[in-house]
């Protein structure tokens, strides 16, 4: 299974998805929270960085409810710390 596959499944577990017939709108979704993540906090692994993956799912989540207009309020301070694990990295 290849790391898309394993993001999908996972994000799918997360809004409690079974169903197959909105994966490409899921794939989107997950695209744009990838975008969104390395804007703010430059390059993660998304399979191995717990806190990247959480947020990523979160994302996801909001993207999927609607709520985007608030993720960034609502998760500043797990952007922030992501920020700071990822600076200390260098």
């Amino acid at each position: 299974m290849s790391s898309e596959e394993l993001l999908l499944d996972e994000v799918k577990n997360r809004l409690n998805i079974t169903w197959n017939y909105d994966d490409e709108e899921l794939i989107l979704i997950i695209s744009e929270a990838k975008e969104f993540i390395f804007l703010r906090v430059g390059e993660v692994d998304f399979l191995t960085d717990i806190s990247a993956k959480r947020l990523l799912k979160e994302y996801c989540r909001y993207a999927w409810d609607g709520a985007l207009s608030v993720f960034e309020s609502n998760f500043r301070s797990d952007i922030l710390n992501l920020q700071l694990k990822n600076a200390t990295k260098i």
